[in-house]
């Protein structure tokens, strides 16, 4: 899968010619593939679905303070970073000062055997209620 863009194009004038903008990928694009997970947490405050360092935060709010959203808007750096943190919680990632690798490597696999469960569960009760 590559990185998704967002395409924007004005309208045509007489002369015939375009301008094409292509602009930085969603925030929860940026904010999964730092922390390392597929999607997000399938019940947000009940669950953890991924992790982030606050440097992390910083560097993602750095790309992003690029955007023209945010430009439009004349955020300073702190706004932007207060705004990919709500991002960050409404997925479901929380935001740490410090993280282990080794740490959030077993959080990982802990978290990829809870989804694999909930997913055969999902089918297991797809599959008996087809059976009626």
């Amino acid at each position: 899968m590559g990185c998704p863009g967002r395409l924007s194009e004005k309208e045509l004038p007489p002369d015939r010619t375009y301008q094409i903008k292509i602009g930085l990928p969603p925030t929860s694009y940026f904010l999964k593939a730092a922390a390392g997970v597929e999607k997000g947490a399938s019940r947000t405050g009940h669950e953890v679905a991924g992790m982030l360092t606050l440097k992390q935060l910083y560097e993602i709010a750095l790309v992003k303070s690029k955007d023209e959203s945010f430009i439009l808007r004349d955020m300073p750096l702190m706004e932007v970073v207060k705004c990919l943190h709500g991002s960050a919680r409404s997925l479901g990632i929380k935001v740490v000062r410090d993280l282990c690798p080794e740490e959030y490597g077993n959080f990982l696999e802990e978290r990829r055997a809870v989804l694999q469960a909930a997913a055969e569960a999902r089918l297991a009760e797809a599959a008996a209620t087809k059976k009626k």
